[in-house]
């Protein structure tokens, strides 16, 4: 569907930026609008770089904390003989021990289920850095299928984003139509 509103909005062949840039208003008033219509407007902002994906998760996973609270396991029981007893457990004891069962087991599904939501943030924050990049090399594209390529190549080759393209071609903008002119005529 976004194809057909590039399509729809053609770029016509007498706006393209031409060497002597006296028609840039021109050029620029036409390529931001098929930028918006593609949808990559936002790829010539100049913090458009600097967007990142933000989950709106607080929490951080970079702790070296594996979810497993010991804070309940008496370790003073357990350092008074090189063996444990082999006599059956107390009733005390065997509800100590499903106590901190439990505990294990639920701090097991905490961390099972925080691992999950990480690999879903990263994913998610895959899938928005793959958007951006996408969207960025739509833009390039657009923008240098419409100047003329050979005169603007030497200045326009090093640029790797659409911003930085943007950029280079900014400063035609204060050529304008009578700037242009007064240019060529001194040049004659």
């Amino acid at each position: 569907m976004e194809n057909s509103a590039a399509k729809a909005l053609s770029f016509p062949h007498w706006a393209r930026l031409r060497r002597d840039k006296e028609n840039y208003p021109d050029w620029q008033k036409h390529i931001i609008d098929v930028l918006q219509a593609m949808g990559c407007d936002q790829a010539i902002r100049s913090d458009f770089a600097s967007l990142t994906y933000d989950s709106g998760d607080s929490s951080s996973s970079d702790d070296d904390s594996d979810g497993i609270d010991l804070s309940r396991l008496d370790l003073r029981e357990l350092g008074r003989a090189k063996y444990p007893p082999q006599s059956s457990p107390t009733p005390s004891q065997e509800q100590q021990l499903k106590q901190l069962y439990d505990s294990l087991q639920l701090s097991a599904k905490k961390a099972k289920k925080e691992k999950i939501k990480e690999r879903q943030r990263r994913k998610k924050e895959k899938k928005f850095e793959e958007k951006k990049r996408r969207m960025d090399a739509r833009a390039r594209n657009a923008i240098n299928s419409t100047i003329d390529s050979k005169a603007f190549a030497p200045s326009t080759m090093d640029c790797k984003t659409a911003y930085e393209l943007w950029m280079a071609l900014k400063p035609t903008e204060t050529c304008t139509r009578e700037g242009a002119q007064s240019i060529g005529s001194s040049a004659n």
